[in-house]
């Protein structure tokens, strides 16, 4: 069971970092999101980043079932 239960946690946090990483890429690549005009929406996007960063390192802190 704590075998399965890693594997879990690895695929979840997996996706929460490929998130995180695509929104830090959009944020850097878009200049659209660097007009001040955006910046709530800038200010968003990172938040939301720092959240999924977050989530994992939460995860990842979680004690797991013993065999």
């Amino acid at each position: 069971m704590a075998f399965e239960e890693l594997n879990a946690q690895t695929e979840v946090m997996d996706g929460l970092f490929s998130h995180a990483s695509a929104i830090k890429s959009l944020l850097i690549a878009s200049p659209l999101l660097n007009d001040r005009r955006y910046s709530d929406a800038r200010a968003s996007l990172e938040e939301a980043a720092r959240l999924l960063v977050q989530a994992q390192d939460e995860i990842g802190a979680v004690e797991r079932l013993q065999d």
